[in-house]
């Protein structure tokens, strides 16, 4: 199917496309000579591609990860605090491609401390502090939890995010898996609302409670959400309230990132539908404003041919939860936090658990 799409709708869509890699379970981007690693695309892989750019490394190489994050963005309270960590890993000799979920309160340790995976990248400085030094320490911390080498890093905002759904895309169809029912969503701009208490009763509340139970008494500041499984049509802001739920059934962190992985996959099944993929080199300029990542126009010359290399790949998701790999504990400064089953900050049995899940 062919669709006649002004040159602005196509590059937000590339943009889009580039954003979330991992949708596609189809994009494969040999590493170039800004890769952290040393990861290349074999040879058998290539066959069919135009002559590589001799500025790019394609030697003695059979996996690449891409770190795909999901952020609140400029104007958000802790904007560069991700939301989403999704890890997609290819694995060219095996013909494999894992979309792997980390929760976002996993306790890590990085030269800055001990933070929340969410809070590694984190800067106040905006979209070039985030490239040049959050997006480098959130890779390596990756690369320390799963044992998997991350060379690029790929990311989209809120507004990005519901643009690429709502507007470019004309909606999405989401097979969800669980029911997600969120009494406590908040609503934006009520953050404040004082919901006609007196200031008798305010003082009331504030003395017997605290944290999330305060605001829980502040009822008017939030909605309920409701998704039944089954295919459900979202639009942008329909998907950004589904992938953010916190308070919904399941395993709260960890059952957003299945939620993000069943987006993601209804993202790629309408993208693909567009193929837009032979265009990518000529539109990345004009896409990449409204992305954030360290991948090149060098490197996107050669996704449209490898794209369509990896589509019979056998796709695997893996969601690190307190069910198989990690235990939720507490921190006196962190408050909730997550930790290896082993102990904490002893990833052996987390990387063990991702190759077994890898090698079915």
């Amino acid at each position: 199917m062919h669709l006649n799409l002004s040159t602005h709708k196509k590059a937000m869509l590339v943009a889009s496309l580039l954003s979330f890699v991992a949708t596609s379970f189809a994009l494969v981007i040999p590493i170039g000579k800004h890769a952290d690693t040393n990861a290349t695309v074999p040879t058998e892989v290539l066959a069919d591609t135009d002559q590589p750019d001799p500025n790019i490394d394609l030697t003695n190489v059979d996996n690449l990860g891409i770190l795909l994050v999901g952020f609140g963005g400029a104007g958000h309270d802790g904007g560069y605090l991700t939301d989403a960590n999704q890890l997609l890993y290819v694995d060219f000799q095996q013909k494999k491609i894992a979309l792997i979920a980390l929760p976002r309160d996993l306790l890590v340790k990085t030269e800055k401390g001990e933070m929340k995976l969410n809070a590694v990248a984190f800067s106040d400085s905006g979209k070039n502090e985030f490239l040049q030094n959050g997006a480098p320490q959130l890779k390596k911390a990756i690369s320390q939890i799963t044992g998997l080498n991350v060379a690029y890093v790929i990311g989209i905002d809120f507004v990005g995010f519901q643009r690429l759904i709502g507007q470019d895309l004309g909606g999405i169809e989401v097979d969800v898996y669980e029911t997600l029912d969120d009494p406590w969503y908040p609503i934006k701009g009520e953050e404040l609302n004082l919901c006609k208490m007196t200031p008798e009763e305010i003082t009331e509340v504030h003395q017997k409670y605290s944290g999330f139970e305060l605001e829980r008494q502040f009822t008017c500041r939030y909605k309920r959400l409701h998704f039944d499984p089954g295919l459900n049509k979202m639009e942008g802001g329909d998907a950004l309230e589904y992938v953010r739920s916190r308070h919904g059934s399941g395993e709260g962190d960890i059952s957003r990132g299945k939620r993000q992985q069943e987006v993601l996959q209804a993202v790629a099944n309408k993208i693909i539908s567009l193929e837009l993929i032979d265009q990518l080199p000529d539109l990345f300029t004009k896409a990449k404003n409204n992305i954030y990542t360290d991948i090149d126009l060098d490197i996107v010359k050669y996704l449209a041919p490898l794209a369509k290399a990896s589509f019979d790949f056998k796709k695997i998701t893996i969601n690190l939860s307190t069910t198989n790999v990690l235990a939720i504990s507490s921190s006196s400064s962190l408050g909730s936090i997550i930790i290896p089953k082993a102990g904490m900050h002893d990833w052996t049995g987390v990387q063990q658990f991702i190759q077994q899940e890898m090698s079915k």
